[in-house]
């Protein structure tokens, strides 16, 4: 059985055109590249133009630098930034007859691009005096701050040495502190406080002693001698008891050291209750 030839992609007739109309057809699509025909060296239409004036090629090597420039993003330093229009860009008179290698061998060289700007633009000397001025200014600082120096010095120097002294004085009147408090230490609240309530105890055991004293003793040595006799006989058989002048010497002895034992044990009671006047 024959197979039929397959069929080819007939172009598709372009939709709303009218045949009677005068305005010819739009083309139809380009066929397919792979013809062995169109293999061949490409069509370069540079080949068929027509020569190019200096000043046109001048004018095509400015374009293309300042193109790089833009793709750069970057602004030679010492050359200012132009945001004008291309017409208003600065070219030296110098580069007009220079060689596409030459522009760009001056184009990436930095110090070529400063010495252009400073020697041929128009704002170089303006900007030259704003630098001068400037560096002028920096320069009179410097020599301010220098000036200056000397007097900072000396200061930190007297700074230091009074810091040095301070912190001698400081340590001596630790020590001399540390010695007040010592020698008033004694003098203190709680050391009152202690001495007091020490001396309520004292006044208390002396009235005890006077007692057992006054208590344990038998009368034999009286100073005057006199005695008392008993209802049993003579002087000598009964017990005597002592004379009124030794019992009136007890009773005024006694009396005063409890009144200072009960002195003493009201200023403590008043000052465990702060009532003392200045230690609250």
């Amino acid at each position: 059985m024959a197979t039929s030839p397959p069929y080819q992609n007939i172009p598709p007739v372009p939709p709303y055109y009218d045949p009677t109309s005068s305005i010819p057809p739009p083309p139809p699509p380009k066929p397919n590249s792979n013809n062995a025909s169109r293999s061949g060296t490409p069509y370069n239409p540079s080949q068929f133009a027509p020569p190019i004036s200096p000043q046109q090629q001048l004018q095509q090597q400015q374009h293309q630098q300042h193109q790089q420039q833009q793709q750069i993003g970057q602004v030679p330093v010492g050359l200012p930034q132009n945001t004008g229009a291309p017409a208003e860009l600065f070219i030296p008179a110098v580069l007009q007859d220079k060689s596409r290698d030459d522009l760009l061998h001056i184009l990436h060289s930095q110090h070529l691009l400063d010495a252009l700007y400073l020697a041929h633009h128009p704002s170089s000397p303006q900007n030259l005096t704003s630098l001068t001025t400037s560096l002028s200014s920096n320069a009179a600082y410097a020599k301010r701050l220098q000036s200056l120096n000397a007097a900072v010095d000396h200061q930190r120097a007297t700074t230091s040495s009074s810091l040095l002294k301070t912190r001698q004085l400081e340590r001596s009147w630790r020590e001399k502190e540390n010695e007040m408090d010592v020698a008033l230490n004694r003098f203190s609240a709680r050391a009152l406080h202690a001495r007091l309530g020490q001396a309520v105890g004292e006044a208390d055991a002396v009235s005890r002693a006077l007692e057992e004293s006054f208590l344990e003793d038998d009368g034999l040595g009286d100073a005057d001698g006199e005695y008392i006799g008993g209802a049993g006989g003579g002087g000598g058989g009964g017990s005597g008891v002592k004379a009124s002048k030794d019992v009136d010497n007890f009773v005024k002895s006694y009396r005063g050291v409890r009144a200072l034992y009960h002195l003493r044990k009201e200023r403590k009671e008043r000052w465990d209750e702060n009532r003392v006047g200045g230690w609250r």
